[in-house]
């Protein structure tokens, strides 16, 4: 069910202890020169409607929110942010109108990076400030979290999603070709030797380290998206839909763990 397409007196009726309130999170922001501002909100509004429609009845979808935590991206026109702090505000202040309305359980779907560690923040403070309350659940997650094995189809030739690189071009040509221009299509790698930090984006770091983008690439996108093909954006969206539909359907029967 779509949220926004409901009455209040359907609200107040619905049983909510199983509904999961999914609020997917993107952003307004440069993808290099080969993709649209809207990449991740576009992306992600397609991976939560999937969601939706194979779990009709577990899931109350919100209207994808456009506006995202995209300071880092500033040097690069186009992008529109909002800092992190006000991020944090405004998404706590979404959460807090679902639970009172009765809702007891909400994902935070991310399809942008730089909304993780603001959300992060938000869950952390509303567990705390209603611990004492009847239990709730919410939970954030990126796709490519939700779907990190799941995205490592035979196809790709770069090890992991990053920014405006091989996977999110090739999801983009999937779903709106006509909006990329695969003849800008231009990332760059970064090289640094370290135990604990890669800026390729080839493992995960062992330590967070903050960085403008502007310093981590010179045409705003990272890796390979001159690879993308959208035969590998269709496969990837298959996959990643698939995951994250298995990870709803088992938040919404989740239980308080028991004292063992």
């Amino acid at each position: 069910m779509k949220f926004g397409e409901l009455k209040r007196p359907e609200i107040e009726r619905l049983d909510k202890t199983h509904k999961v309130v999914v609020l997917p999170l993107g952003s307004l922001e440069q993808h290099g020169r080969h993709l649209p501002l809207l990449t991740d909100s576009l992306i992600g509004g397609e991976i939560a409607q999937r969601v939706e429609t194979a779990l009709a009845n577990d899931v109350l979808l919100l209207p994808m929110q456009w506006l995202g935590s995209s300071d880092h991206h500033l040097k690069f026109p186009g992008t529109i942010s909002i800092p992190s702090n006000l991020y944090i505000d405004m998404i706590a202040h979404i959460c807090e109108c679902i639970l009172a309305a009765g809702f007891k359980r909400i994902l935070l779907f991310l399809s942008h990076g730089g909304n993780d560690v603001p959300c992060q923040e938000v869950i952390f403070r509303l567990g705390i400030k209603h611990r004492d309350k009847s239990p709730f659940w919410i939970a954030s997650a990126g796709y490519w979290s939700l779907a990190d094995e799941a995205m490592k189809i035979p196809e790709m030739a770069t090890p992991r999603s990053t920014h405006a690189c091989e996977y999110e071009t090739s999801i983009m040509l999937a779903l709106r070709g006509e909006l990329v221009d695969l003849t800008q299509a231009q990332g760059k790698t970064l090289c640094m030797e370290s135990k604990f930090y890669f800026p390729d984006f080839s493992r995960p770091s062992k330590v967070n380290i903050s960085l403008p983008f502007e310093s981590m690439t010179s045409t705003g996108a990272i890796g390979r998206p001159d690879l993308a093909t959208p035969e590998k954006g269709h496969k990837l969206l298959d996959a990643i839909g698939a995951k994250v539909v298995e990870f709803v359907r088992e938040f919404a029967y989740w239980e308080r763990p028991t004292m063992g």
